[in-house]
């Protein structure tokens, strides 16, 4: 999968090319990627063939290609999601933090916060 950070001009500022052993998509309803810090954050997803397991991978692309921090979000633990991308569940603000809408029938719907430092 590659990444590319554009200036007005439409010249390519940073580029970089991420890699997985496991099967990896970006989705009609992933993050709309943000600066933070200066640096990329994306959203794949990732899944494995064996269970159907699957992930929604947050990785912030460092400067020097590097992955400065990456974590997983459960897939199944995001709300509205019918396939049409008609929702987008995960957010960065302009306080550089990723928030999450949750939704579960047991106990409703919350707002998770992830700090992207």
């Amino acid at each position: 999968m590659h990444f590319a950070l554009v200036d007005r001009a439409g010249k390519v500022v940073r580029a970089w090319r991420v890699t997985s052993g496991t099967q990896m998509a970006l989705t009609p309803s992933a993050l709309t990627p943000a600066i933070v810090g200066g640096q990329l954050i994306v959203q794949l997803d990732v899944s494995r063939q064996t269970g159907a397991l699957s992930e929604h991978m947050i990785l912030r692309l460092g400067q020097s290609g590097s992955i400065g921090k990456r974590f997983s979000l459960a897939a199944n633990a995001v709300c509205c999601y019918d396939g049409t991308g008609a929702s987008t569940p995960l957010r960065v603000a302009s306080d550089g933090r990723l928030y999450q809408l949750r939704t579960d029938p047991k106990t409703g719907a919350r707002v998770a916060r992830y700090s992207l430092r």
